[in-house]
């Protein structure tokens, strides 16, 4: 034999040992069901099986329906089913859902099933005897409370119909009734119709005399011999039913009860699969005792109080409303509050945006009304330095002057008289830098010619001391202007001029003052060096440009490129711009 075949042998003794191994770990669930597995109380059990044993990975689940009610087989044929089914497999613990697979399990489970644990969820009390090596959880049918929510929803009621199958566990069913509805009997009439073949229970249904109410349980089958299923016959009773029908059993809800104490086997299951879980873990179910399961819930449907027209206060606190419809209100209630919470921010917020734009828009107000202030005050002063140059130093200098001339004309010594003449020459120019700085000072010219023929002479001059080529062209509109503009704009060029001859190397300027569009216009352009404005800081000649335009309502740019030259612009409205016309900022400041 080869090493492969000797490999393969191996492998499959290893495979079959941990098979092997892994069917003894298994723990196998036997769940036997009343009825068959279409009933919702079935389906909510074996969610509940389910969901319990599903926690534990080695437990293996096997469910079985007895569905003794529409089969009709014996206990004895059924066992006799089940040990073939289930030759030679082992089951580590038997669990029961439901009166009738409890039943059997009692009869046959210790011929089928010998020494396995066993535990029940049951429905009708607590069982008298049990099996050995038995435990589990039972729970009530609870018809007095039901009775009594339909008493609190209409308390006018007179007549209670009982309604329930054939079944001789139903039989018993009605007599647990019949003793819990004991404290009633003299207040309520009632009838038992149990087993009632189904054309004749609805027509009895069809005509119920007023102030009555049906309480159906459940309905597995008629003395006919047909069988049913509970949850599925129950809107069928609900639709012939001229009265409100109440039940008591959780499957039944939803379709068209009013409500009533519910018996839920999803519960009362979860908690018999908690029990089972324990035996599985290596608990005995001796030492496990039977214990009650959680109470009924009271139910009301709120769509069924809405039909029979019972208001919602009559409701009793302990009960819960199902299938509750919501108003537009509460149906939208949250979006609502939502676009509300956004409205209120939003608005709250252009509040704040609002307030902050008014503030800033006062703190501009107030800026520029000082800067007019401040401009008035610098124009006032630049007159009285002008008139203490003209008036004062100017007239002494012109006396200086003459009496160097007479002094000139006196002297009989050459040399004396030379040096004389130089000193009259110097005093001379000297009269005529205080003269020129007196008018640069003074806006007078602006004031008594206009501004075109001011800006002419400051061109001319400063192009006749600096050997420029400025050639100056203004509208016709200028002597229109405000007195405050006109200063102004002669202001800006006087200093953009003054910026050219220091910065700009360039022998020739262009300045232009227009209206056109709508707008006072004045450019100031040169050929000169340049310079990147993104990269240069601006100077204070031209934040001081700047801050006269606003103050004025003007706005205030410079274009310039390096090797090209620069470009200066000044404009505002030719509207505020014309005489009568006062900004508010001006008002602020003449008012100051």
């Amino acid at each position: 034999m080869t090493a492969s075949r000797y490999f393969v042998l191996l492998l499959a003794c290893f495979l079959f040992v941990a098979t092997a191994a892994h069917g003894e770990h298994l723990k196998n669930v036997l769940v036997l069901h009343m009825e068959n597995s279409h009933t919702p109380a079935n389906a909510a059990a074996s969610r509940a099986i389910q969901e319990v044993f599903g926690r534990d990975p080695t437990v293996q689940i096997f469910e079985e329906y007895l569905d003794e009610d529409r089969l009709g087989v014996e206990g004895a044929a059924m066992a006799d089913v089940f040990a073939r089914k289930y030759t030679g497999q082992r089951f580590a613990l038997i669990m029961t859902v439901g009166p009738p697979a409890l039943r059997f399990l009692a009869q046959y489970g210790e011929q089928l099933w010998p020494s396995v644990p066993r535990v029940f969820a049951d429905v009708d009390g607590r069982p008298a005897q049990l099996p050995p090596n038995t435990t589990g959880v039972y729970g009530f049918f609870r018809f007095a409370p039901t009775l009594d929510l339909a008493l609190r929803l209409r308390p006018d009621v007179q007549h209670v119909f009982y309604i329930g199958g054939g079944a001789s566990g139903e039989i018993a069913r009605r007599i647990i009734a019949q003793n819990e509805f004991r404290p009633y009997m003299g207040r309520l009439d009632f009838t038992y119709i149990n087993g009632l073949p189904l054309p004749q229970l609805l027509n009895q249904l069809s005509g119920l005399p007023p102030h009555s109410v049906v309480i159906y349980t459940t309905f597995f089958k008629d003395n006919e011999g047909n069988t049913f299923v509970t949850a599925n016959l129950a809107p069928v009773i609900v639709a012939a039913s001229n009265a409100p029908v109440y039940g008591t059993l959780q499957g039944v809800l939803g379709s068209g009860i009013v409500g009533g104490s519910l018996f839920d086997f999803g519960p009362q299951t979860h908690a018999a699969a908690e029990l089972g879980l324990k035996i599985l873990r290596g608990t005995p179910a001796t030492s496990l005792a039977v214990e009650e399961g959680p109470p009924n819930k009271v139910v009301v449907d709120w769509r069924q109080l809405k039909r029979w027209s019972i208001p919602e206060s009559n409701v009793p606190p302990n009960a819960t409303i199902m299938f509750r419809e919501l108003t537009l209100w509460e149906r939208y209630r949250d979006y609502v509050w939502i676009a509300a919470g956004v409205l209120i921010g939003q608005t709250l917020l252009l509040m704040v945006l609002f307030l902050q734009v008014r503030a800033r828009q006062r703190s501009n107000v107030a800026i520029r009304g000082l800067t007019m202030r401040l401009v008035h005050a610098t124009e006032d002063e630049r007159k009285r330095v002008a008139s203490e140059l003209h008036d004062d130093i100017g007239q002494r200098l012109s006396l200086l002057s003459a009496q160097l001339d007479s002094m000139v004309i006196r002297s009989g010594n050459e040399i004396e008289s030379q040096e004389l003449k130089e000193c009259l020459h110097e005093v001379d120019a000297l009269v005529t830098d205080v003269h020129d700085l007196s008018h640069q000072l003074h806006s007078s010219q602006v004031q008594h010619l206009g501004l075109d023929v001011a800006l002419r002479n400051l061109c001319r001059s400063i192009a006749q001391r600096n050997n420029l080529n400025i050639v100056a062209e203004c509208a016709d509109l200028l002597p229109e202007l405000r007195p405050d503009v006109s200063v102004c704009l002669y202001r800006i060029a006087q200093e953009a001029l003054n910026n050219i001859v220091r910065h700009s190397g360039s022998d020739r300027v262009e300045i232009s003052v227009s209206g056109a569009g709508g707008r006072v216009t004045m450019i100031v352009k040169d050929f000169g060096h340049g310079f990147e404005a993104a990269k240069s800081p601006a100077g204070l000649g031209l934040v001081t440009m700047e801050e006269r335009l606003k103050a004025i309502s003007g706005t205030f740019s410079v274009s310039s490129k390096l090797g090209v030259g620069t470009t200066i612009s000044a404009s505002l409205p030719l509207r505020e711009a014309v005489a009568g016309h006062k900004t508010e900022e001006t008002q602020r400041g003449s008012a100051a």
